[in-house]
């Protein structure tokens, strides 16, 4: 099994879920948690800009990691990384696992040159296996 996940999370529940699933299975396989949260840094800016707003968010949603890591006794490291890419970020994080757990949303787009969604660019540029978490919630009619 598994020895290393690495979680993108964005604060959102679904990926929060995703959280609690790879703490689950730490419980069971004793692998380690990576939360990874990525800040996104527009192209007229440097790399290393500091940017307030972005960084408390980031650290709003480390707190809400700390805290599903605290209620599922769990070991969770957090990184917050600055990027100029979403996916570019991402695939880079999980190089250093073995496996990347995703929260997967249809209608999650970012700066892709294909138009693709951000699943379908995990999927297909990870160095990993990677397990899609559908929100079984997306699509319906309320």
């Amino acid at each position: 099994m598994w020895r290393h996940a690495v979680v993108p999370v964005d604060g959102t529940p679904h990926s929060l879920r995703v959280l609690e699933a790879a703490c689950a299975f730490q419980r069971v396989f004793g692998m380690a948690i990576d939360a990874v949260y990525v800040i996104e840094v527009p192209r007229a800016l440097p790399l290393s800009a500091e940017l307030p707003a972005l960084r408390s968010k980031a650290e709003a949603v480390m707190a809400e990691v700390r805290a599903v890591a605290e209620r599922e006794g769990a070991v969770v490291r957090q990184r917050i990384i600055q990027a100029r890419a979403l996916g570019a970020a991402i695939i880079e994080a999980a190089a250093e696992g073995d496996v990347l757990m995703v929260a997967g949303r249809a209608t999650t787009r970012f700066n892709s040159p294909w138009g693709e969604d951000l699943a379908s660019f995990l999927f297909r540029k990870a160095p990993t296996a990677v397990l899609l978490f559908r929100d079984p919630r997306v699509g319906q009619e309320s």
